[in-house]
């Protein structure tokens, strides 16, 4: 009797702050989530499909590997300039622009599925190898496709 006495006040305001709080926040404030229904929806579907993939493919297949493809595939449809760096390619990343520049000196992008070049940049080899705006970089034995991202990878 003698708590409810000397701190009946404060529990009783309180009490009407948290009623009034999770009432207010129930009726006023809008609905808030971090990925609507159809994102959810959409991922249900990756996600079995990608089961679909690991279960019935005819190779073993890695699932990193996979969600790493699927990663690349979403951001290479976004424009050419959108790619996914793994912690490895992070580091060259960070290491390539620390001021201290090296390889060929043009700038590329990907047209039709072929690396081509957008510009050499003056006094580089690809400027003294007259390396020309257009000139397409395909590998002559096999047709294959590359992104900008595995570019430095690649033998071509």
């Amino acid at each position: 009797m003698r708590i409810v006495r000397k701190h009946g006040t404060p529990l009783l305001l309180l009490f009407v702050g948290l009623a009034l709080g999770f009432f207010l926040s129930a009726h006023w404030v809008p609905n808030v989530s971090a990925v609507g229904r159809q994102d959810y929806e959409s991922l249900e579907a990756f996600s079995n499909i990608l089961s679909i993939v690991k279960k019935n493919y005819v190779e073993d297949v890695e699932t990193k590997s996979l969600v790493s493809g699927a990663i690349n595939g979403m951001l290479n449809s976004l424009d050419p300039h959108s790619a996914y760096l793994t912690p490895e390619l992070y580091k060259e990343l960070q290491s390539d622009t620390q001021g201290r520049f090296g390889g060929l000196g043009i700038e590329i992008t990907v047209k039709g599925g072929i690396l081509t070049v957008v510009s050499p940049i003056e006094d580089t080899p690809a400027a003294k190898a007259w390396l020309t705006p257009s000139k397409r970089c395909a590998d002559s034995k096999a047709q294959r496709s590359i992104s900008r991202s595995n570019a430095k990878e690649s033998p071509t």
